[in-house]
């Protein structure tokens, strides 16, 4: 517990790797806090991180007793994140990576996509699109 109104910890990694499982369980703990929306997008979405400190604060305030923690996946997979995090937090905060088998993420993504009628490419096709879709900051 750092008591700034910042997290202790992050969970960044890979979507569909179990980070809504371990949101869900984190937030039956008495002594875990997060907020009340598992992902912030401080540090990745320029939008947000030009709201500033405060605002990324706000989301933290008032749980000086609890260990307090985000879970935003995508910081794993911007390259100016990790100077943004180094920059805004302390030394003592905590990461915890999840990683799937790469396959079977993959392929889970892809069919949840399916399902929710944002995908409309072959599998294989997606894979072969997904480096364009990752720079343009889409799914």
């Amino acid at each position: 517990m750092n008591g700034n109104s910042l997290p202790d910890f992050l969970v960044v990694g890979a979507q569909r790797s179990g980070t809504t499982f371990l949101f869900n369980l984190l937030n039956q703990h008495p002594e875990v806090y997060l907020p009340s929306r598992k992902e912030i997008h401080f540090f990745d979405r320029d939008e947000n991180y030009q709201k500033g400190t405060k605002w990324y604060q706000s989301f933290f305030e008032g749980n000086s007793d609890q260990c307090t923690g985000e879970i935003t996946p995508e910081y794993m997979y911007l390259s100016k994140v990790p100077g943004r995090i180094k920059k805004k937090l302390n030394d003592h905060t905590k990461f915890i990576f999840l990683l799937r088998n790469p396959v079977d993420r993959a392929l889970s993504h892809y069919m949840g996509n399916v399902s929710r009628g944002f995908e409309d490419k072959t599998f294989m096709e997606a894979i072969e699109f997904e480096e364009k879709r990752l720079n343009r900051g889409e799914e």
